[in-house]
């Protein structure tokens, strides 16, 4: 494994960060269409390319 500085890693994108805002954001955009809106926004999210690091 490599070690990357802190400085080094504020470069990166995607990773927790993407993922979380990902599922957030969908899950409260669902959510105005009620709580089933709310479960497929955040099963949609959860299994998009931010979480699944696909690009």
């Amino acid at each position: 494994m490599i070690d990357l500085p802190d400085h080094h890693s504020d470069e990166l994108r995607g990773g927790v960060s993407a993922c979380a805002t990902s599922i957030v954001l969908s899950t409260s955009i669902g959510g105005l269409f009620g709580g089933i809106g709310a479960a497929i926004g955040f099963i949609g999210a959860a299994a998009g390319p931010a979480c699944l690091a696909i690009f």
